[in-house]
């Protein structure tokens, strides 16, 4: 059975884990017990499987789940930033096995069909947003675009699903990241904080393939990220207070005790694309 919407992972290269801090969002008072209330909910509930919960889901922070053709089953993840591509125009980034349908054993992907669309999913509902677009170098990191439908346009640098949440900016891959303290938005399992353990990863995924360069994660409280959440935004908080995104999540590792993220620099590289 394919395991839609985040990856689970086989490693290539060892890497050490590294102590780290919360990080502190500064939340609202209500925001922050609507938090910790999740959490509670959320160490009580069932695995997801593509995005979609198999029981009553939880609180959700952050992320907008989605699914190709509003099929849950084998496909799905989460719509996590609205990033400016230089041929496309604001576009939402995701990954390509939320967005692309599989080949007959599960693998990723095949071409986008020309009746293919993108669905938002919203408990029993789905709605269509919009359509997986090309990327032309769909190897180099397994990241995908959509193209939105509709008349009033995704806001740039917005965490979609997290209240008009915005980044200020994209790693530049120039600093190193080891040991930094980070937040992950995601549609599987909400908000939740970490630490980059090691940069430079390859890992080998069941339906993506060897992917090179990755980010490795772990979280502060329990995994980092879980089924659902691939495509979700990895960010950090700068010295001005304000957020820059760090990564996109792509996998996990076989035991869930890490997350894999492709970093913003390699995409800005592969794609040209600026916040």
């Amino acid at each position: 059975m394919r395991l839609c919407g985040i990856c689970l992972a086989a490693a290539v290269g060892n890497a050490s884990a590294q102590a780290g801090a919360g990080f502190p969002l500064n939340a609202p008072d209500a925001a922050r017990s609507a938090l910790s209330a999740a959490r509670r909910e959320a160490a009580a509930a069932p695995v997801v499987l593509g995005g979609i919960r198999e029981a009553a889901a939880p609180v959700v922070v952050g992320g907008i789940r989605i699914s190709l053709n509003g099929d849950r089953e084998t496909t799905g993840g989460t719509l996590g930033l609205v990033v400016h591509h230089p041929t496309l125009g604001h576009v939402g980034i995701t990954t390509l096995d939320a967005i692309l349908p599989p080949y007959s054993d599960g693998f990723c992907c095949q071409e986008a069909r020309a009746d293919d669309q993108v669905f938002a999913e919203d408990g029993a509902r789905s709605s269509p947003i919009g359509r997986a677009a090309p990327t032309h170098r769909p190897t180099v990191s397994q990241v995908g675009f959509v193209q939105q439908n509709g008349t009033r346009p995704w806001r740039p640098r917005e965490i979609m699903g997290y209240g008009g949440a915005q980044v200020v900016s994209h790693y530049d891959g120039m600093t190193p990241l080891k040991g930094v303290a980070v937040s992950k938005f995601g549609a599987g399992t909400g908000l939740t904080t970490g630490v980059v353990v090691e940069e430079g990863v390859t890992f080998f995924f069941r339906t993506l393939g060897t992917v090179t360069g990755l980010i490795e994660l772990r979280g502060d409280y329990g995994a980092f990220a879980g089924r659902g959440d691939a495509g979700a935004v990895v960010v950090r908080r700068l010295s001005s207070g304000e957020l820059e995104a760090v990564g996109v999540i792509i996998g996990l590792n076989a035991s869930r005790t890490r997350a894999y993220a492709v970093p913003m620099s390699y995409l800005r590289e592969d794609f040209g694309i600026t916040p």
